[in-house]
């Protein structure tokens, strides 16, 4: 049986973490010792460029803040494909943000992989109609409803249609006017979250009754 072709790749292409808990990230690798890693952190004001995906992955470090750039050692793989944990806890200080992973062979340019993951304990859920958005934003590590966040509602060009801050529920309704709407962000201090309205159901939906609320999780 041949061996496997020389492989590096981060587990997930995104996903969410809480600042609080564990920040590893699974790295797939064979055939590579070490690797290059690149973290950059996305400047806060520049979310709904990426969201919307006037950026993409690749040209994120342009408007992101560079965390680090350099080698870092692999286990060493017994043949086969292995998976190594990297801490990215302990190259970000456990700070919340939206941040860019890309890995890379110290020998083979071609051969990278990239991620964005999400370091935040605010989750938000949202329903929608044409003319308003209705959106819960809780807290992860607790379930409990998140007051004073603030929710906007962004247009497919970036632009703010409407933003409201949540109540003691953790409840805000935004008035769409008809406008669409691709993107829906929370944000509270220096946490953040975000939810695609492609990926919502509509409050008209007749199968929305006792279906789970759609958030940045699915």
């Amino acid at each position: 049986i041949n061996p496997p072709r020389p492989t590096l790749r981060v587990a997930s292409t995104s996903g969410q973490m809480m600042p609080e808990g564990s920040l590893e990230i699974p790295i797939r690798h064979f055939g590579n010792s070490s690797m290059k890693l690149g973290i950059h952190r996305l400047v806060d004001e520049h979310l709904p460029m990426v969201l919307a995906e006037v950026v993409g992955l690749r040209s994120l470090p342009r408007v992101g803040e560079t965390i680090f750039e350099g080698s870092v050692p692999l286990e060493p793989d017994p043949g086969q494909v292995t998976t190594s944990l990297l801490d990215f806890g302990e190259y970000i200080d456990r700070r919340p943000g939206l941040y860019r992973v890309a890995v890379r062979s110290e020998t083979e340019y071609w051969n990278r992989y990239q991620s964005l993951m999400l370091v935040s304990d605010l989750a938000i859920e949202i329903q929608r109609t044409d003319e308003e958005i209705l959106a819960w934003v809780t807290s992860i590590s607790d379930g409990t409803p998140v007051q004073g966040a603030t929710v906007t509602a962004w247009a497919p060009n970036i632009t703010p249609i409407d933003s409201s801050d949540t109540d003691a529920d953790g409840l805000t309704r935004l008035p769409l006017g008809g406008d669409p709407c691709g993107v829906v962000t929370a944000s509270l201090d220096d946490q953040v979250v975000f939810v695609r309205t492609s990926e919502t159901r509509r409050l008209d939906d007749r199968d929305l009754a006792g279906a789970e609320w759609p958030g940045p999780l699915e």
